[in-house]
This record gives structure tokens, C-alpha cells and sequence, in this order.
């Protein structure tokens, strides 16, 4: 029995006035006594007795066979000694591992489905081999500080999944059969089938199969498949069906629903008491264009395991949105029924406390404006783990509203946001306490999948999936040292490293978006920050290596006046500094002589429109690089690198290239020595950067051999060489660096 809903189970057989047998799990002393004897016994009886009359003989080939292990053994350490041994690590700001089943390296986009059956073991989907690509299985035991990939048969990838959390580890997967049929179109046909495993997915077999239209995966995937077990019965929603098994999910029939009802979602009590949320509508939809006026969210209930159906709630109105209910039951007698209305785009949530046989609104009105989830498409059903906690993922909608997760501690009376301004869209919840779950998503910084833990009931969050790595810049004041920007799921936040790059971890979440940072020490730095308004902009500084920051100084920007994604600071000692305070419609610099305290203008010249310049400083004297996009695709952009000595009044021109594509970053270590990036193709996923140096000011450059490719679209990169030698390039989700002056690039890990 899945060890969750044996939990409810037993809630709902005591509210029902029912009892349970329970069975004898492997955690039981006495079993687990008997299987260590066993093993023990087993060993003795494999264990092989050394010859009599041949001691001595057989003493000189065990040392000699010592001796050769040691002689092997000591270089091969010292091989492993000098590799990464870490089981994960980035690749263009994914998280790479290892699969159990071919040892290759699996690159991990981020994760959209997720099931936790302890705070310690859990199972994700996660698009897998870069982004766009299949989706795979991924288990943990710890938590997830690792994972480990478990695949499935060929031709399939996983959508859903539910384990049950037993010691043999059995489970569910809802997958589709790629390569049969075609998705996009709501009429077209798409293979859907459910996979069991008895080994934690080690092996699988699939137990039903079935095509249907691509309306019904759209269903299928945005509530997010419920799989329900009781032993040997098993419960499945599959898009426009609910399929039942009776031998433990061997096979799996179809359950007769009531003439014209088209369901959504289901929430079973008991291997024969259960609920199912869906619409009936006037006239028979057609696929892709169910709900909407003329539809009601309706319930039905059964007492029969599905032999029989009774209504249950009946949405009063006519205005259903497409697969937006979903039922939740805490206990026998406390459930809840949301679903979304399409004229007013607000939810309503119902409350019962009496198994089902009355319905109170607790959210939402009947007229009026609706402000519960409004505006947001709502991924996964609400979640309860009490009678009074309970979770509800919901999708960033049109401004003003936010995505994130809805949090209720009172049953749904009153309801909080949690991680309202990340810019989450959350596909789906595992909650394994009223404290500790699990969410899955998208959005954040750079729009991709992760997997994000809370242990205070949804406070605060980490991201496990992908790991920790800067997705928007970084500044190293060494070799070592260094301090990054953003996370998938997080855009504010301010990692740090003391590895070069091979590892990072938090230290600080920014209050306001950072526009730029410059350290000049492992302690002391600075960062500016742009006000959500858009009407300002503030230094801050540490001198804790970025665990506490204070505001330095704020300056409103001028009426009309816009900052862009990557505005320049840059600080020479922890004194003295330059940035950038306005792009357009005045390019405008500014210079400290007191750590940030007070600026005094350098210089604010019009921008031309179009075009782009980035900017590197040093005492006395600066560089800007600024790119002219060309007239018509036929012709080159003028990629022209200038010098100043007068704080960006007056600049005189030292290089000129003719690009297909724009300059991207420069960075000058002195007068002489300095970098220039340039990039084909930016706006395209993948545009290719080449870095080239120089090493007389900039009269004579020479290009790495090193294309690199980022995925992404970004048109401005972050580049940083704290010595001649090392050096990191930054693009939104990808981090190279150099050790050979900018000749060739690795990607960081």
C-alpha cells in the first residue's frame, strides 16, 4: 500500500468507523533480524577454506598479489586524485550526472514533475540532454543533494509520476510513446501509456496503452497526473478517463463515468470511496476547445469503487474554465473543490466537512470581482496535507499578477503567497509535511526548470534543481574567490565560490534586482541595485564576502531616463569606483573617491539609438566598445573599441572590426593588456563568442581558438580577467574560463 495513502487511509477508515489490518513491512525487527541472519549465514557458506599442507605457498601468492594491488593501486589513486569526483556538476548553467543505466552524463534542464515519499527519497521528471529535449526519471535518497537516473523502456518519456514509497519501490509513470504519432494540434494523436516498476525503476513493464488527442495531454499535463494506491488497487487519471486496477497495476480498465461528463481530476478516500472533478456541458466539445461558456465544473462521487456515480457539487454558472478543477480530501469528512471561472478568470474554492454531502464557498464570489488566483492558470491541484494546511501552485499570469504558490494554514479561509516575486509557474507540489515539500516549475531567471525544497512551510526555498551556478554575472577578485548573480529560480540571489568556479553556494539575497557588482577583495564589495520602479538606483557595500550588505548612497535617475540589462561598475580599490547610471537617452557616467558615499558626474552623452557599448575603467583612463548595427543584413556591423582619459567626455578610436554580428564585453587589466568579446549572431540560441586580446593597447589582437556556443539570447556578456591569465566570460546560464589569457575556454562545471 502506497505508505502516503495508507496515512489517509487510516484518517478516513476512522472517520468512517472502519478499522485496518496492518501488514508486516520490512522495517519490522523480527523480519529485519531474519534477513541479517540470513546474510550472515550466507556468507559463511559462500566463504572458501585455504587448503591444508600449502602455507607456505599459498602466504607468497597472497603478498605477491598484495604488493601487485599496492603497485597498481598508488598511480591509479593518484590518477583519480588529480579528476573531479563529484557526481554532479553544470553544463551551460544545467546540472550534469550520471545515469545508472548507461553511466553517461545526463545534462538536466530542470525539472516539471515531482514526488517525494519522505523528506529524503524522491523522484522528479526532468527534461533531460539540454533543453527541449526527452524527459527522464531521477531518484534521490538524500534529500536531493545527488540523483541518479533510472531509464525508461526506449521511445518513452516520462510526463507524471507516483511511487509509493514501500520498500521495493514501486511506481507509476504516465509517459508518452515519442516517435508514434504527432504533437501541437489539439486533433492530432498522441501515444499515452502507464509503466510500472517493482525495483524503483531499475525495470519496467508497461501495464495500459492507449493514443488520444493532443487536447487530452494538454489536460493531462497541466492538472498533472493523479495516481492513487490501496494495496492492490490502483487508481489512475489518464486525460479523458479514469482507469482502475485490481492486480496491483498489472492492467488497467476504464471506469464508466456518467453520460457527458469529461473529467479532470480525482481524489480517492478509499480503495472504494472517491471523488472525481471534471465539467458537463451543454453540447459535446470538440477536442481543444472544452470549457468556456455553455461548460460547468461539476463533481461526482462514488461509494462503489466507480461501479456507481453520484453528483456530488454542481458549479452554478456556465463559465468553466478548461481544465481547471481539481479536488483535494484531507480526511473522510474535509474536502476541497477548486475550479476557475472564464468570464471573471478568479477560482473559486469549495469546502465540505461532511464527506461530501454539502459544499461551502470559501473563496471567491459569485459576483463582482474574483481575486482568488486570478488572472493565473492553475497547474496542480491543492494540495492538503491536514485538514488545515494546504498548498495551491499557480502560474505568473499577466501583470499584475504573480505566480508562485498560495499557502493556506486555516483550512482555505485566509490564503498567503509564497515566492510571489521570483516569477515562478509551478507545474506541481509534493508536500511531506506541514513544513518540509517540494515544487516543481519554470520561470525565474533565464525561463528554465527547477526543483526548489522549503523546510518552514514555504518561508523560504533552496533550489536543488539545477544545481547552484550564476545564471546573469559574476566578479572574482582572484583566482579563486569570486561572487555571481541569479539562480534559476531565483534572479536576486548572490552566490559565492572560493574554487574558481567548480562549486557555489549562497550567501545573499539582493532585495532589489542587480543591475551590476564589482569586488575588490574576497570581503569587500559592491553592488548596484535598480528600484522596482524603475525611478532610482542604490550601491550597497560588504565587507563580510557578501553575507550582510548597507546602502552606500541612492540616486534618482532623470525623468525619462532607462537603465540597461547590464549597467558598468567598476571599483579600482575600495574607494575609488566608476559606474554607470543611465543608458538611455543620455549615456551617463559617474566616479567615488569615498567607497560610494558621494558621485560626482564624469561625463553624460546622448545615446544613439540602436546602438550598443559596454566599458572598462582603470585609473586614469578608460576603454568603451561600441557596436553599430548594419543598415541591412547584407552588410557588417562596426564594432569600434575607443580610449579615454577624461572620464568618457572625449574618446579616440584604437581598433575598428566589421562584424557579422556585435561587441559584446571588454575588459582592460591595464593599459595594455586587455580582452575584447564579440559575438556572431546574438539573438539567436546560438550565437557564438569569440574573445580576442591584446597585449599593446589594443593595435595588434589576437582570437581565441575557442568558439563558444551560449544558449541563450543574450546581447551583453559579463567578462572579467583578475590576473593575465585567468579569466571568466558570463552569459545568462553559462560560465567559461581561461587560464591561458583568453586562448582557449573550458565550461565551468
Amino acid at each position: 500500500m502506497d505508505a502516503r495513502d495508507d496515512e489517509r487511509f487510516e484518517e478516513r477508515l476512522r472517520g468512517l468507523g472502519g478499522a485496518i489490518d496492518h501488514e508486516v513491512g520490512p522495517s519490522d525487527p523480527k523480519l529485519l533480524s531474519k534477513l541479517m541472519l540470513e546474510r550472515s549465514e550466507g556468507g559463511r557458506r559462500g566463504a572458501r577454506r585455504r587448503p591444508r599442507g600449502h602455507g607456505g605457498q599459498t602466504r607468497w601468492f597472497y603478498w605477491a598479489a598484495v604488493l601487485l594491488v599496492v603497485l597498481v593501486a598508488i598511480p591509479f589513486a593518484a590518477h583519480l586524485a588529480g579528476k573531479p569526483q563529484q557526481a554532479s556538476h553544470h553544463h551551460k548553467g544545467q546540472t550534469v550526472l550520471r545515469s545508472s543505466g548507461t553511466g553517461k552524463p545526463i545534462v538536466i534542464g530542470g525539472a516539471e514533475a515531482v514526488d517525494f515519499v519522505s523528506a529524503q527519497r524522491g523522484w522528479v521528471v526532468a527534461a533531460t540532454g539540454g533543453y527541449g529535449s526527452r524527459n527522464a526519471l531521477l531518484t534521490t535518497s538524500d534529500g536531493g543533494k545527488s540523483w541518479v537516473e533510472r531509464m525508461l523502456p526506449k521511445d518513452y518519456t516520462a510526463l507524471a509520476l507516483r511511487f509509493t514509497g514501500d520498500h521495493q519501490g514501486t511506481g507509476y509513470v504516465l509517459a508518452q510513446q515519442t516517435g508514434l504519432g504527432q504533437t501541437g494540434a489539439a486533433s492530432q494523436v498522441v501515444p499515452l501509456a502507464i509503466l510500472t516498476t517493482q525495483d524503483g525503476g531499475k525495470s519496467w513493464r508497461v501495464a495500459w496503452s492507449e493514443p488520444g488527442p493532443q487536447a487530452i495531454l494538454n489536460g493531462t499535463v497541466q492538472m498533472r497526473v493523479a495516481f492513487q494506491v490501496f494495496g492492490g488497487q490502483v487508481y489512475a487519471y489518464v486525460g479523458d478517463k479514469i482507469l482502475s486496477s485490481t492486480s496491483g497495476g498489472k492492467s488497467f480498465a476504464a471506469l464508466t463515468l456518467p453520460q457527458g461528463f469529461a473529467p479532470v481530476h480525482m481524489d480517492f478516500l478509499t480503495p472504494r470511496t472517491g471523488f472525481v472533478a471534471g465539467q458537463v456541458c451543454q453540447t459535446t466539445p470538440q477536442p481543444g476547445t472544452a470549457g468556456g461558456a455553455g461548460c460547468r465544473a461539476e463533481l461526482i462521487g462514488t461509494q462503489d469503487g466507480g461501479q456507481t456515480w453520484q453528483t456530488s457539487f454542481t458549479a452554478p454558472d456556465q463559465n468553466y474554465w478548461t481544465y481547471s478543477d481539481a479536488v483535494s480530501f484531507a480526511s473522510a469528512q474535509e474536502g476541497w473543490f477548486f475550479f476557475k471561472d472564464s468570464a471573471t478568470f478568479g477560482g473559486y474554492l469549495y469546502q465540505t466537512t461532511d464527506g461530501g454531502q454539502h459544499w461551502t464557498l470559501e473563496q471567491g464570489t459569485q459576483s463582482g470581482t474574483n481575486n482568488f488566483a486570478q488572472g493565473r492558470t492553475v497547474y496542480g491541484p491543492p494540495t492538503f496535507i491536514t485538514t488545515k494546511v494546504g498548498w495551491l501552485p499557480i502560474n505568473e499570469g499577466a501583470a499584475p499578477y504573480p505566480g508562485g504558490l498560495m499557502i493556506t494554514r486555516d483550512g482555505g479561509r485566509t490564503w498567503s503567497q509564497s515566492a510571489e516575486n521570483l516569477n515562478w509557474s509551478l507545474n506541481g507540489v509534493s508536500m511531506v509535511s506541514p513544513e518540509v515539500g517540494y515544487a516543481v516549475g519554470g520561470g525565474g531567471s533565464v525561463q528554465a526548470g527547477f526543483l526548489v525544497k522549503t523546510t518552514d512551510g514555504g518561508k523560504t526555498w533552496t533550489q536543488l534543481l539545477p544545481s547552484l551556478a550564476p545564471t546573469q554575472q559574476v566578479d572574482f577578485p582572484n583566482a579563486r574567490h569570486g561572487f555571481g548573480v541569479g539562480l534559476t529560480s531565483d534572479p536576486q540571489a548572490v552566490l559565492a565560490t572560493t574554487d574558481g568556479g567548480n562549486s557555489w553556494h549562497e550567501v545573499y539575497r539582493a532585495k532589489e534586482p542587480v543591475q551590476a557588482m564589482s569586488f575588490v577583495s574576497p570581503k569587500v564589495g559592491y553592488m548596484l541595485l535598480a528600484a522596482q520602479n524603475g525611478q532610482s538606483v542604490t550601491l550597497v557595500k560588504t565587507t563580510d564576502g557578501g553575507r550582510t550588505w548597507r546602502t552606500q548612497s541612492s540616486q534618482p535617475l532623470a525623468n525619462g531616463a532607462l537603465l540597461g540589462p547590464n549597467e558598468y561598475l567598476g571599483f579600482s580599490s575600495a574607494q575609488q569606483g566608476i559606474m554607470q547610471t543611465e543608458t538611455y537617452p543620455n549615456v551617463a557616467l559617474s566616479a567615488t573617491q569615498d567607497g560610494g558615499k558621494t558621485w560626482t558626474t564624469l561625463s553624460s552623452q546622448p545615446a544613439t539609438p540602436g546602438t550598443f557599448q559596454q566599458f572598462a575603467f582603470l585609473k586614469g583612463e578608460g576603454f568603451r566598445l561600441l557596436t553599430v548595427p548594419a543598415a541591412s543584413s547584407s552588410e557588417p556591423s562596426t564594432v569600434t573599441l575607443a580610449r579615454t582619459i577624461d572620464g568618457g567626455k572625449s574618446y579616440d578610436v584604437v581598433h575598428t572590426w566589421q562584424s557579422s554580428g556585435q561587441g559584446a564585453a571588454v575588459y582592460f587589466l591595464s593599459s595594455q593588456v586587455g580582452w575584447v568579446a564579440m559575438q556572431e549572431n546574438p539573438y539567436s540560441q546560438n550565437a557564438t563568442t569569440v574573445v580576442y586580446a591584446t597585449r599593446d593597447g589594443g593595435k595588434t589582437w589576437t582570437a581565441s581558438t575557442t568558439r563558444m556556443t551560449l544558449q541563450d539570447f543574450s546581447t551583453q556578456l559579463g567578462m572579467q580577467f583578475p590576473t593575465a591569465s585567468d579569466g571568466w566570460l558570463m552569459g545568462i546560464g553559462s560560465l567559461y574560463r581561461t587560464t591561458d589569457g583568453g586562448r582557449t575556454w573550458q565550461q565551468m562545471p
